[in-house]
């Protein structure tokens, strides 16, 4: 005969009269070991993104723009301390800063 389990749902126990003590109304349970099942999960794998050309000439248009607006901040930086005799040099670690960065993310859009 079998029972539903009271603490483990969805589980059947087996429930027989013990045979080490007959007749005296002892009864044992016993669950039935179950193999687990596997149940597979499917993966699914982000698609790789392609760009367009157009994305493509775009990225590339504004990474080329960078490179050169960052050249032109240095000359610009240099021509203006030749203009003052020194004076402008205040501003240029922020200058170079920003010259280094635009550089920087310009030659990572340009790269492939």
């Amino acid at each position: 005969m079998t029972a539903p389990s009271a603490t483990q749902p969805n589980t059947v126990l087996q429930v027989e009269s013990s045979t080490k003590h007959p007749g005296k109304g002892v009864i044992t349970y016993s669950a039935p070991q179950r193999q687990p099942q596997t149940v597979p999960v499917p993966v699914t794998a982000p698609a790789p993104q392609q760009r367009s050309r157009r994305q493509q000439t775009a990225k590339w248009v504004v990474g080329v723009g960078l490179v050169a607006g960052a050249g032109l901040l240095v000359a610009a930086t240099l021509a203006e301390d030749v203009a003052t005799g020194g004076a402008g040099i205040a501003d240029d670690p922020v200058s170079f800063g920003a010259a280094a960065t635009m550089a920087r993310s310009g030659w990572a859009m340009v790269a492939p």
